[in-house]
């Protein structure tokens, strides 16, 4: 036992010791090093990450839907349909809508696959601009809100490193809220 001791002892000279030292320090700083790395890795690919927000709008004077990106770096889009109750998917808003009586902006949905939205830019998918005060343009918007209220739009979208985010559902049934109008302000309330 006593010659075990003495063996460990020589072989812990003061030259040696400092080499495994070294060793060691080496040994852990290349852990270190690479650890580092995937720490950095991982916060690059948080910070240029796109988040999909619905930006919809329901006001006196128009309805809107637009999808924005409210994340910190581009959006790629992948694909985006518009599913209805039935589960019948459409790639166009403009076969779900009335088509004589609209004169508004639908985008087409068809080609969007591959194109980018910058920080904080929106897509407008559809645009009524009306007078409220026009009955004929008040049935016309009625007509348009019973139809959008039963809608989802599907979004399928990447970050610039081709990482496959959550898919974005904008579940419509906001435009089925009635628009009220106040007598003495002329204003419209919703609660989109």
């Amino acid at each position: 036992m006593i010659e075990n001791t003495t063996a460990i002892i020589n072989v812990l000279t003061y030259p040696n010791l400092i080499a495994t030292v070294a060793l060691v320090v080496s040994i852990l700083s290349i852990f270190i090093g690479f650890w580092g790395l995937w720490l950095q890795r991982n916060h690059n690919r948080l910070s240029v990450r796109p988040i999909a927000v619905a930006d919809n709008y329901l006001g006196k004077e128009r309805i809107s839907i637009s999808i924005k990106n409210a994340g910190v770096g581009p959006l790629l889009i992948k694909s985006i349909d518009i599913v209805n109750k039935k589960g019948v998917i459409s790639a166009e808003l403009s076969e779900l809508l009335p088509p004589d009586e609209i004169n508004c902006l639908i985008a087409s949905l068809k080609g969007l696959e591959k194109h980018t939205l910058s920080i904080g830019e929106s897509l407008p998918i559809f645009i009524y601009d009306l007078n409220f005060h026009d009955k004929e343009q008040a049935t016309v918007r009625d007509k348009i809100q019973n139809i959008l209220k039963d809608l989802t739009i599907r979004l399928r979208y990447t970050d610039i490193y081709g990482k496959e985010q959550e898919m974005f559902n904008d579940d419509l049934k906001g435009f089925a809220t009635p628009l009220s109008v106040s007598k003495k302000t002329d204003t419209v309330h919703s609660q989109l």
